[in-house]
């Protein structure tokens, strides 16, 4: 049973019972069918804290506490992560039918020094990612914080960055995501020269919603060029009339952008 702090009281209660009476009934059964189990639970919380707060029952905690075997986390045990890689690597292989790829130097130093803060689970996904995608760059960019993609110790600390989130400016995954926010800023300034910044048909163009295109106008901080204003400028009402018209786009509560004319 995975995560038995996470279960309900009213559940535990019920766990209990079948533990202690060795036997249950079915819903809307009369007749008890016996029990001949053996259960095997576990949790990430500290044990002595989930009894503080009530996430676990104290009596169920030493019905269940028969034997207890502390498993440390994937950091405190890194000479196994060697091995680890080699046998999650193994497994997928086959499961996927794709040919194990070798782990370089740079992958093995890097694994070593990482803290795996999702322990196995992620350990297991990086394999995953490494296999499928080929490439150990991308692969490594994925992990959190406190990764580095050129081997070099840059997990020293509990304190580390990967505490506040951080990401460093130079790291592959900051470099890819501004590359990103660039490319997509320059294809809607491209869309909406096009249009003559007709939103609309900007928004139609880059296959986006029509609020999807302000909101990223707005985030990219974009404005019109006055070349697009002169064209609305002193335009004639009728033939032989002619009107002067202020032309200026103003910036909503909102954010939006809007052309308000005021004719003179």
């Amino acid at each position: 049973m995975n995560e038995i702090t996470e279960m309900p009281s009213a559940l535990q209660s019920q766990l209990l019972h079948i533990l202690q009476d060795g036997r249950f009934f079915r819903v809307g059964g009369k007749a008890a069918i016996p029990l001949d189990i053996r259960v095997l639970a576990a949790t990430n919380m500290d044990l002595e804290q989930a009894l503080f707060e009530k996430k676990l029952r104290e009596d169920l905690y030493y019905r269940l506490s028969a034997f207890t075997v502390h498993v440390p986390p994937l950091r405190q045990r890194k000479e196994e992560i060697r091995l680890l890689l080699g046998h999650f690597m193994d497994r997928m292989s086959k499961h996927y039918g794709l040919p194990a790829r070798m782990f370089s130097a740079n992958v093995l130093e890097t694994c070593r020094q990482y803290s795996w803060p999702g322990n196995l689970r992620e350990l297991e996904n990086f394999v995953k990612r490494y296999l499928v995608m080929g490439d150990e760059s991308l692969a490594l960019s994925e992990l959190g914080p406190g990764s580095n993609l050129f081997g070099q110790n840059s997990v020293t600390s509990e304190n580390d960055s990967r505490h506040d989130g951080v990401v460093p400016a130079n790291s592959l995954k900051s470099l890819v995501r501004n590359a990103k926010g660039e490319t997509e800023r320059n294809a809607i300034a491209s869309a909406l020269e096009q249009t003559h910044w007709n939103r609309k048909a900007a928004s139609r163009l880059l296959r986006i919603s029509y609020r999807a295109l302000l909101y990223k106008i707005q985030q990219y901080q974009m404005t019109p060029p006055e070349a697009y204003l002169s064209q609305f400028a002193n335009r004639p009402r009728s033939e032989g009339q002619r009107t002067e018209q202020l032309i200026e786009w103003q910036q909503e509560p909102s954010g939006n952008w809007k052309l308000r004319r005021s004719t003179t």
